[in-house]
């Protein structure tokens, strides 16, 4: 009985750690949509450089593997980047900023295509929506399973005081660099496929 009360508050615990890494989402989305209220005047100069974006992923000159190489990377360091500043432990909290500048990066980007809109402003925001439909997703689970790390490393860390080992923190990171990384390369090859397939399509119909 006492175990089953334990596991669910363990699930109540992930539930709200889940609802708080989506609400930090959505307050840096809302955010970057605020921002073309407060700075109206940067609008033209973000426009030009969505415009020299969306030539970039047009224009069938351009090799698709290379450009699904370039956006890979990009979303292999931005998880990348959650799994080190949580190993941490103390530094975890940083992992939220970089989830939140990630919201304020897409809600910028789409509202200032909305508000220069036009046809190939269109698929630009839907380049930009696919082109985070999976890694988003997995930066949240990413985050739990990190979460999970970070409960679990404050014991680990009293153990390795208390028989002056670092065996039992070590062995904790290590488990969850695996586990990490586990998720972290299938979400890139994934995200890229689609990117690949999307990038095919934008050249070659659009």
């Amino acid at each position: 009985m006492k175990k089953i009360g334990i596991n669910l508050i363990s699930k109540s615990n992930h539930s709200i750690f889940i609802g708080f890494i989506i609400f930090i989402l959505l307050l840096g989305i809302s955010l970057g949509v605020y921002l073309n209220k407060i700075y109206p005047d940067s609008t033209s100069y973000i426009m030009e450089y969505i415009s020299r974006t969306s030539n970039y992923y047009t224009d069938s000159s351009y090799s698709v593997l290379n450009l699904m190489y370039i956006n890979g990377k990009n979303d292999f360091f931005y998880l990348l980047s959650l799994l080190v500043l949580s190993l941490g432990v103390f530094t975890w909290p940083l992992a939220l900023l970089v989830i939140f500048l990630k919201g304020v990066s897409v809600g910028f980007t789409v509202s200032t295509l909305v508000i220069g809109f036009n046809f190939s402003y269109l698929k630009m925001i839907f380049f930009v929506l696919v082109k985070n439909i999976v890694i988003m997703p997995f930066s949240i689970v990413v985050m739990v399973v990190l979460f999970n790390y970070v409960k679990n490393a404050f014991s680990a860390i009293k153990m390795s005081r208390k028989f002056k080992n670092k065996y039992y923190i070590t062995r904790l990171a290590k488990k969850y660099i695996i586990n990490s990384m586990a998720i972290i390369i299938p979400a890139v090859l994934v995200q890229g496929f689609i990117n690949g397939i999307l990038i095919f399509i934008t050249q070659r119909i659009f």
